[in-house]
């Protein structure tokens, strides 16, 4: 989830909801708005990589870890962000 993200890059020691919740730098607002903009990002690589590919071994792992990348953001913003995100 986006905790994992947030450990990954050393803003968080442990990346678990609990901690999420309790750290008040990450209002629900400004992880939701995150998300947006990963996920607005991961759309941009995944065109970018379809445009450049050479569809070779190494554009298709990269592919599928955006693929599950935006499946990740997708679901985390339906499930939390406002009604109106989609």
């Amino acid at each position: 989830g986006l905790g994992d993200v947030y450990k990954r890059q050393g803003l968080l020691k442990t990346g678990l909801e609990k901690e999420v919740s309790e750290n008040k730098l990450y209002t629900d607002r400004y992880i939701i708005e995150e998300a947006k903009n990963r996920l607005e990002l991961t759309n941009k690589k995944i065109e970018q990589l379809n445009e450049e590919t050479d569809n070779d071994a190494t554009y298709h792992i990269e592919l599928t870890f955006l693929e599950k990348e935006k499946t990740q953001l997708t679901a985390f913003i339906a499930k939390w962000g406002p009604k109106d995100t989609f």
